[in-house]
């Protein structure tokens, strides 16, 4: 879970992400943040990330219909960056610039398989998911 680094808030429960991704928290004072309504983000139904989300963090339950989409993972990040109240999720690779982490909700395997041995920019992008 990520906001924006001014946020005051730097960390949340698991009932309070649970919580606001289910609607029923809109306000940063509800969670002891400021008086300011909540923008949640999240990823189309059915994208990967989205479904890690909502298993291991939602309960298997579907977020807020007032969330906005991410198209991206970089749509994400930098819209989470250029809002104060906004809060969404991305893979702990992407935290990076004016988003600070305040919830981890899983570590989860990647699972690669190729025909051939992988070269180049598949093999670093694999090693890379191992680190």
């Amino acid at each position: 879970m990520i906001v924006q680094s001014q946020n005051g808030i730097n960390s949340l429960t698991a009932d309070q992400v649970h919580a606001v991704f289910f609607g029923q928290v809109t306000d940063w004072k509800d969670i002891g943040g400021l008086d300011a309504p909540i923008q949640v983000w999240t990823y189309a139904q059915g994208e990967d990330i989205q479904q890690v989300f909502e298993r291991y963090g939602m309960a298997n339950q579907q977020v807020t219909s007032l969330a906005r989409l991410a198209v991206s993972a970089q749509d994400m990040l930098n819209s989470v960056a250029n809002d104060p109240n906004a809060i969404g999720f991305l893979p702990a690779s992407w935290v990076k610039g004016n988003v600070k982490n305040i919830y981890k909700v899983a570590s989860v395997p990647v699972l690669v398989i190729t025909r051939s041995e992988p070269q180049g920019v598949l093999r670093e992008l694999i090693a890379c998911l191992q680190k």
